[in-house]
C-alpha cells in the first residue's frame, strides 16, 4: 500500500516520540492538550421540530502539512463530531440524557484523483476534486434529525455540548506514537457549550 511508503521515514520520529514520551511523562501533568486552532467550531444550534430536534453546524477544517501529506499519500483521517444533552439540575451534575455521534472518515483516491468524504453514520459517501471543498462539505452539518425522548420533552431548558474530535489511534500503528507528541496532529476543536431553550 501506498502509505507504507510514506510511513517508513516516521519509524525513525517514531523512536525520537518514546524517546521523549518517557522523558515528558514526568515533566509536565498534560504532555498535549489535542486542542489547537486546526478544527473549530464556528457555530451550533438546535431548533425544535414536533418531538425532535434540527441539529446543524458550522465547522472548519484546517489540515496541518503533516496531515495533507498523510492524506496524500493514502492514510486515511477520522473524526467525530459528537453532541450530548444534559439536563440542568440545581443540586446534581447536569443529568446527560442524550449522546449523538456523527464519525468522519476523510482519504485520497490516487486512481481517481479525488478526495472522499464518508460520514459512517448514516453510509453517505461524497467525492470532490479538491481537498478543501472536501474539507468545507464535512464541516457543514444540516437539519440532522436528533430523536428527543419523553425527558427531553419535559425539559424547559437544556444544556448542550459539542465537540469534534481526531481519532489518532485510527492511524497507522507506526504513526501514532508521532502523532501523540507532534502538534501538527492537535486536530481536535474546543468544546462548545450553549442553553437551548424550548
Amino acid at each position: 500500500m501506498e502509505w507504507t511508503v510514506f510511513i517508513m521515514p516516521v519509524l525513525e520520529k517514531t523512536k525520537q516520540a518514546l524517546f521523549l514520551s518517557g522523558i515528558l511523562i514526568f515533566a509536565s501533568p498534560v504532555l498535549n492538550a489535542d486542542v489547537s486552532n486546526n478544527v473549530e467550531i464556528i457555530a451550533a444550534s438546535l431548533e425544535p421540530e414536533e418531538q425532535a430536534y434540527l441539529f446543524n453546524a458550522e465547522i472548519r477544517f484546517k489540515l496541518t502539512p503533516a496531515a495533507i501529506e498523510a492524506i496524500e499519500h493514502s492514510v486515511s483521517l477520522f473524526w467525530t463530531v459528537r453532541l450530548k444533552l444534559y439536563h440542568p439540575r440545581s443540586f446534581f451534575w447536569d443529568k446527560k440524557i442524550l449522546d449523538y455521534s456523527i464519525r468522519y472518515r476523510l482519504r485520497f483516491h490516487a486512481l481517481l484523483n479525488m478526495y472522499q468524504v464518508e460520514n459512517m453514520t448514516t453510509g453517505e459517501t461524497r467525492r470532490f476534486f479538491s481537498l478543501p471543498v472536501a474539507l468545507n462539505a464535512m464541516g457543514r452539518i444540516r437539519d440532522v434529525k436528533v430523536t428527543a425522548s419523553h425527558e427531553i420533552n419535559q425539559s424547559r431548558i437544556l444544556h448542550a455540548t459539542l465537540l469534534v474530535q481526531f481519532d489518532r489511534e485510527a492511524l497507522p500503528l507506526p504513526l501514532r506514537p508521532v502523532a501523540y507528541f507532534d502538534s501538527q496532529w492537535d486536530l481536535s476543536s474546543r468544546i462548545l457549550e450553549w442553553l437551548v431553550q424550548k
